[in-house]
């Protein structure tokens, strides 16, 4: 499958979220308006979180590539109006290796807006993202 056809399939898949969320999830769709140019950040990102449960799925296109569909995270800590969330991709292949990269993310659900950035791995580009978030339930 060529990147191309990757990026549409799970451009595709996030078009469509809104359906397959279940409904005790608020979906929040970020879109990045800033991101670091290497790849491991993309320009779309969707966190379903379930207040009542504590849980949080999150879905990218290197996830969607990767995995298939969204992953479980965890949710380290929520306040009124910010939550902070980390989960990990496995397996991630490209040209210069496999990684298993974790990621940490702010998303701020009183201005709609997320920040978020890959850690843990030696990456020289330091990987991260922000941008704004729409809310749908």
């Amino acid at each position: 499958m060529t990147y191309r056809a990757v990026i549409g399939a799970a451009l595709l898949a996030l078009s469509s979220l809104g359906t397959s969320a279940s409904a005790a999830e608020t979906v929040y769709d970020c879109t990045a308006s800033y991101r670091s140019p290497n790849g491991f950040i993309g320009p779309r990102v969707v966190f379903f979180i379930d207040e009542g449960l504590g849980t949080v799925r999150i879905l990218d296109n290197m996830i969607q590539s990767v995995k298939g569909g969204p992953i479980r995270g965890e949710i380290s800590s929520s306040s009124g109006t910010t939550d902070r969330l980390a989960w990990r991709v496995t397996d991630v292949r490209t040209t210069q290796g496999v990684y298993n990269i974790r990621y940490k993310a702010t998303l701020n659900r009183k201005s709609g807006t997320y920040q978020m950035r890959a850690v843990g791995f030696n990456h020289r580009w330091r990987p991260k993202g922000e941008g704004s978030c729409t809310v749908s339930r």
